[in-house]
């Protein structure tokens, strides 16, 4: 596995754990972020 192909991985990880935060939060954040 190339360093590219970890990179990515840790970057996918990271916006899953983002993602789960984001539905725990109120709407208003996500309205923010687009």
């Amino acid at each position: 596995m190339s360093f590219k192909d970890r990179f990515v991985q840790s970057l996918r990880k990271d916006e899953q754990e983002y993602r789960k935060e984001l539905e725990q939060k109120p709407s208003f954040d996500i309205l923010l972020m687009s």
